[in-house]
């Protein structure tokens, strides 16, 4: 994806270029101005910068606010990421402070993003009472659930996080759950639950991971069809909830786990996850001194590591998770994946 996304910007940069050559002026439609607003987000500062001073030209002849508002969003990132947090506090405020901004845009969940753009130059600035209330400003309408309002949503939630760790409240966040409540049936507040989660489970706060677990794991069995995130996010819930368990429960929830993975993708071959489950029941099998069961468990995750790579699909599930699991085992039996098939 990265390099499919430099060879179309590449693309882009060669248009402007004859453009300039030939003295052709570039059309200001809207289409034009998205297109090159969707390309300043993201590259070389230098080269961001251009692309923003030939929108600042185009913008000139168009009376779309909410374009205006996503230039200036965009420019007041490109301002923090070179350091001039002051130019980037001033250009938002500048804007914000326009009569027409409240009534013109307040649905719009641009004006969601000018907010936190803000709130983060506060919070350069350490000032996170100002960050804190600046956060605030924006409220999604209940009529309207976009992706675009949900997206600035969980932005919202990332950036109250920052901000209470900023204050030192790295154990309480009221603020996330006053922000959790905004979209209960979203995506995004399944995502929140998700993570905030595992931030229990590595506090080792398990109680409250469970609890996160089962609430998220009730909206994902009540989903009529599912579509491929909320599949891998109820599976993942469901690894976590069999991470945390006590000894006694362990081998049942992660065949709770196997169970809805196969039964998510019934067409599928054995893939990395369902090895990955079986590393663990090998370890819980081991735990309970059934060593024979535990060299079958093994066995089967070994047969379909020789063929499945490590996916990266489940948050860790091949990465530390996946280490942790052969250690165990190394430990508990001496077993070792063989090098080639990791």
């Amino acid at each position: 994806p990265g390099s499919e996304k430099e060879r179309l910007l590449a693309v882009l940069e060669d248009l402007l270029r004859r453009y300039a050559e030939t003295g052709l002026e570039i059309p200001s439609n809207n289409e034009v101005i998205e297109t090159l607003l969707a390309a300043s987000k993201f590259g070389p500062l230098a080269r961001r910068r251009l692309i923003l001073a030939l929108v600042d030209q185009l913008l000139e002849k168009t009376a779309s606010t909410h374009l205006q508002a996503e230039a200036v969003y965009q420019r007041s990132v490109v301002l923090r990421l070179r350091g001039d947090i002051t130019g980037s506090n001033k250009l938002l405020q500048e804007f914000l402070n326009r009569a027409d901004i409240p009534t013109r845009l307040q649905s719009h969940s641009i004006l969601g993003l000018l907010h936190l753009s803000q709130a983060t130059n506060h919070a350069y600035n350490f000032d996170f009472l100002s960050a804190n209330k600046e956060a605030k400003m924006w409220m999604p309408t209940e009529s309207d659930g976009t992706e675009k309002q949900l997206d600035v949503i969980w932005s919202q939630i990332h950036s109250a996080g920052r901000i209470l760790k900023g204050q030192g409240h790295f154990q309480t966040a009221p603020e996330i759950e006053n922000l959790r409540s905004r979209a209960p049936r979203s995506k995004g507040y399944r995502r929140l639950l998700l993570s905030l989660s595992e931030i229990e489970i590595r506090r080792s706060q398990f109680t409250a991971a469970e609890h996160l677990l089962m609430e998220v794991s009730g909206i994902y069995e009540k989903l009529i069809d599912p579509d491929i995130i909320d599949r891998l996010g109820h599976v993942r819930a469901l690894i976590a909830f069999a991470r945390i368990s006590p000894l006694s429960e362990a081998e049942t929830r992660w065949n709770n786990a196997l169970s809805f993975g196969r039964r998510y993708n019934p067409l599928e071959e054995e893939v990395f996850t369902v090895a990955f489950i079986h590393l663990f029941i090998c370890v819980v099998r081991l735990q309970h001194g059934d060593s024979e069961g535990a060299e079958a468990a093994f066995d089967y995750a070994v047969g379909i590591c020789r063929t499945k790579p490590p996916q990266f699909l489940i948050p860790g599930a091949g990465t530390f998770l996946f280490d942790d699991v052969q250690c165990q085992i190394e430990l508990l039996a001496g077993w070792k994946l063989p090098r080639h098939e990791l």
